[in-house]
């Protein structure tokens, strides 16, 4: 009930723009990062400006415990909460009483007369609702708003400058608190001047109350370290150290026995190490190089542990063998996905200045560059509208739970695979099923894309119409898109008959497409929104649509046409293209494509052949193995830095290259592998393999560096060599 209520109750907020607008906290859309870039930006114009700016960071005294409920109750009449749901939410805050249970002793009950309930789902929304009415500050101060965080700043020349505009601000929300029954505790909030000049003055005597704010030289702000000159050293400190710990959890693990696989450790440590690499790096990712150093240094260490490699082992191979990247270039990506998100989130905090920002881009100094800057030159490069003139569909426009639109759906009664197999069965299942819409209009849609001409294009095909067209996207739309495409524009020739026929059936291979238009979800595809609304036109006009999924190849020859017509427009190089808007997901892929090649290429500057037969950033199933002795070695050998003599004779000239066996060859892979006698009968098996399947039995093919051979045959190739090691004990020495 609570989460039913607060889905209503946020919708309410948002689409009439009752909450503030500078409130970030528990909204849809809207995270720390928002407040994190835009005081980051804030600091770094004011830099480049050679100004200093002030930051006053407030803090709420008990804010949820002390929130008051009768004052809580009157703002949201006021806000157009009434009726039942008021209700419930005055029966939901009064009359609740607590005890304390020590062991098997309880204390008496005591009623709670203020506050809202801790850990609820309803309490972040009327949080937010009790600072719905924070009055609005002088235009040359800036608020910050993250639930109970509350953050003012202002610009200066002089930081004692900052008296003159920050106290009426901090007199003004010290007399709403003081009116609303909310405590700001001064000795808990901090007074930060963020300079680079040499000698910037006294600090500002700022006051709550009478109290002094005293001045601190950094303050974690939403989770991250903000100091003075917005070096990011305590920030990096921090992380690094959290990185450290975690080296010390993964060196136990992978000592154990039983330790987990390779793949369950690069989980881990995607899941442990960077999420907490990730937080906040768009903004402390602007640092200097020496300073991110030491936690990629801290990562790569990491990834030694867990992929078991030599100090000497290139990182290059660390990152491609762990499929992770450096800081730099993880930041570029989170970067860019961040910012085309934002640009189709018009109610963000932080959405006005991105757009000003992307609109009007400006130069500014090394050192002084905003974290978003350099993201936004490289999506101006690519011609990507990151910050659409016209936002798309609100997700608030309908109240929740929003219905679905009036439209059937039916699926074909075999699947896929079984459509396939018997297509006699098929076509005669699908007779049976046309012949139920004799007196509907009946379509055929489908959408294709070519990756070699970088093409994509829908097609809808209605045989009662005579009807067999096919239109060209936009070249970054996802097959998604254009399978609604193909099923928009055959509604809309249906909608643009002069008659209104009594039902129209689609028939489409995209069972994605049925269930995104027949969910009651939201969705930032603009195309969902338009067959939605060309339902509901239909439907007001007499006209049921049904939606019907039917498997594709399968001989059925409507939409064989449909799928031939979409084939045929790709290869039309100047046809013209359907004006389309682009989705947020289909801009962030082209983004991760680009982003992808750039990275693959910066790998493959190492020459070695594990890095330069791979076709893409993805873990390769083959590489690893779930015995991770075998796993360990199998990485040692295809990165060429081992235990092995002849790679110790590399490093120290003196050591003997030659195999420890008492073989005169030197001890390399190719000889462990393939040529050293002793473990000649073990080699049995993996040789009968290879020649069955005539396949040459080298270094490439053992370690699965022969992108030629097939997954199937890669994978039984890696079992046999895994047996091999264990039985020779090679994997001892490697």
């Amino acid at each position: 009930m609570e989460r039913i209520l607060s889905n209503r109750i946020q919708w309410l907020l948002e689409c009439k723009c009752l909450i503030n607008r500078e409130q970030a906290g528990f909204r849809r859309g809207c995270s720390t990062t928002d407040h994190i870039t835009q005081l980051e930006s804030h600091i770094k114009q004011d830099f480049s400006k050679k100004r200093s700016t002030v930051a006053v960071f407030l803090d709420i005294s008990k804010a949820y415990d002390s929130v008051w409920t009768q004052g809580l109750l009157y703002k949201s009449s006021r806000l157009g909460i009434s009726g039942p749901i008021l209700a419930w939410l005055q029966e939901f805050l009064t009359g609740r009483s607590i005890c304390v249970r020590v062991g098997s002793q309880s204390s008496r009950f005591i009623r709670i007369e203020n506050g809202v309930p801790q850990g609820a789902v309803l309490s972040p929304t009327l949080f937010n609702i009790m600072l719905t009415d924070l009055p609005k500050l002088s235009s040359l101060t800036k608020i910050y708003l993250f639930a109970d965080d509350v953050t003012i700043t202002a610009s200066c020349k002089q930081p004692s400058d900052a008296e003159v505009t920050i106290q009426p601000a901090l007199d003004k929300v010290h007399r709403w608190s003081s009116k609303w029954k909310l405590k700001l505790a001064p000795d808990k909030s901090a007074c930060v001047v963020f300079s680079r000049s040499y000698k910037p003055g006294p600090d500002p005597l700022l006051f709550i109350n009478g109290h002094p704010i005293p001045p601190k030289s950094k303050f974690k702000f939403l989770g991250i370290w903000f100091d003075q000159k917005l070096l990011w050293k305590p920030h990096i400190e921090h992380v690094h150290a959290h990185c450290i710990k975690l080296k010390n959890l993964f060196s136990m693990i992978t000592n154990s026995k039983c330790g987990p696989s390779t793949k369950t450790l690069i989980l881990l440590f995607k899941t442990l190490v960077r999420s907490k690499t990730d937080y906040g790096l768009i903004a402390y990712g602007n640092a200097s190089k020496s300073n991110l150093t030491k936690i990629d240094t801290a990562c790569r260490s990491i990834l030694r542990v867990i992929l078991g490699s030599k100090l000497s082992t290139p990182t290059e191979i660390l990152y491609a063998e762990s499929s992770t990247e450096p800081l730099a270039t993880r930041r570029s990506w989170l970067s860019g996905k961040y910012l085309v998100k934002l640009g189709h989130k018009p109610n963000n905090p932080a959405y006005t200045q991105a757009k000003a920002a992307f609109l009007n881009p400006t130069a500014y100094p090394p050192r002084s560059t905003p974290c978003l800057s350099d993201t936004i030159s490289f999506l101006k490069e690519s011609n990507l509208a990151a910050f659409p003139e016209v936002p798309g569909t609100s997700r608030h426009k309908h109240p929740p739970p929003s219905s679905p639109p009036i439209c059937k759906t039916a699926w074909f009664p075999l699947t896929k695979t079984e459509a396939l197999k018997n297509q006699t069965r098929t076509a005669e299942l699908f007779e049976s099923l046309l012949a139920t819409k004799r007196d509907e209009i009946v379509a055929y849609t489908d959408g294709s894309r070519s990756d070699e001409l970088n093409t994509t294009t829908c097609a809808a095909f209605i045989p009662s119409l005579n009807v067999r067209l096919a239109w060209t996207l936009h070249n970054l739309s996802s097959i998604f898109s254009a399978e609604l495409q193909g099923i928009k524009q055959a509604l809309q020739l249906v909608y643009n008959l002069d008659y209104s026929p009594s039902g129209v059936s689609i028939f489409t291979d995209s069972s994605s497409s049925i269930q995104a238009i027949s969910s009651a979800a939201p969705s930032d595809n603009v195309a969902i929104w338009d067959i939605r609304e060309l339902i509901k036109s239909l439907e007001s006009s007499g006209t049921r649509t049904t939606l019907v999924w039917i498997p594709s190849h399968a001989g059925i020859t409507g939409n064989d046409v449909a799928d031939r017509l979409a084939g045929d427009q790709c290869s039309i190089r100047s046809a013209p293209t359907l004006t389309t808007h682009l989705s947020p997901d289909e801009k962030i892929a082209a983004i991760k494509k680009v982003w992808a090649q750039d990275h693959l290429r910066a790998l493959k500057k190492c020459k070695k052949r594990c890095i330069q037969m791979r076709p893409s950033l993805h873990l390769i199933k083959w590489h690893h193995h779930p015995n991770r002795k075998v796993a360990v070695s199998l990485h040692r050998l295809r990165s060429g830095h081992n235990y092995l003599n002849a790679f110790s004779h590399r490093t120290d000239p003196e050591a003997d290259p030659s195999c420890r066996f008492g073989c005169e060859a030197i001890e390399n892979p190719h000889h462990v592998l393939i040529g050293c006698p002793k473990n000649d009968h073990f080699r049995t098996r993996l040789r009968n393999f290879t020649a069955s399947n005539k396949i040459p039995m080298d270094v490439d093919t053992l370690l699965g560096l022969n992108p030629s051979i097939n997954t199937k045959k890669q994978l039984e190739i890696r079992n046999l060599v895994a047996k091999f090691l264990l039985k020779s004990a090679l994997t001892d020495i490697i």
